[in-house]
């Protein structure tokens, strides 16, 4: 059952919270808080697409969870950056 959610949603991730976090980086650069708005442009970007392409709220949660993830890791390589 995991592989399966692999094999599905990771393309998924990649076609569609890759752009989310492009447009983030661009829309938040230079903002005062930019890790909250940005969190907020994944996690709206996550649920948005999980609600209007399966419109089911177990997709929608997982979809919230996702992207909450997806940022936090994005966040973490930015601050693994910074602090080098």
């Amino acid at each position: 059952m995991a592989l399966m959610y692999v094999m599905i949603g990771g393309p998924i991730i990649l076609l569609f919270g890759i752009p989310v976090s492009l447009l983030s980086d661009y829309v938040t650069r230079g903002k005062p808080l930019r890790w909250l708005w940005a969190m907020l442009i994944h996690t709206f970007g996550g649920v948005l697409f999980s609600l209007v392409l399966f419109h089911s709220l177990y997709f929608v949660i997982i979809g919230g969870i996702v992207a909450f993830v997806f940022w936090s890791t994005d966040e973490g390589f930015k601050w693994y950056e910074r602090s080098k």
